[in-house]
């Protein structure tokens, strides 16, 4: 009989010690609700930024990818307008980067 009473105590502290386990797990899993709708709530306040964000480095994209076109059509242009042991002159890249700078604004 004694023996039981032992078990029943010793029962009673594990029930005690997983309620209280339980009861930190749950205030942790509110913690964590209020966490998720407070960084849910900060990022739809950021949303219009982001997406401006990435239209502009589409568009920068966009306008790298047409100046690399046309810097290739210039140099591919200057290839067979000159003989191919003639080199560029510096007033030759004045006028290409000139070119360039005017199709970028």
């Amino acid at each position: 009989m004694r023996r039981s009473e032992e078990e029943r105590t010793a029962l009673r502290a594990r029930i005690n010690e997983l309620e209280s386990h339980n009861h930190e797990i749950l205030n942790a899993a509110k913690w964590l609700r209020v966490q998720n709708s407070e960084l849910e709530r900060k990022a739809d306040l950021r949303k219009p930024e982001v997406e401006n964000a990435i239209d502009a480095r589409n568009a920068a994209i966009r306008k790298w990818r047409r100046a690399k076109m046309v810097i290739r059509d210039l140099l591919d242009e200057r290839r067979v307008n000159y003989d191919i042991k003639t080199s560029f002159t510096l007033a030759d890249w004045f006028d290409i980067r000139y070119r360039c700078v005017s199709f970028l604004d």
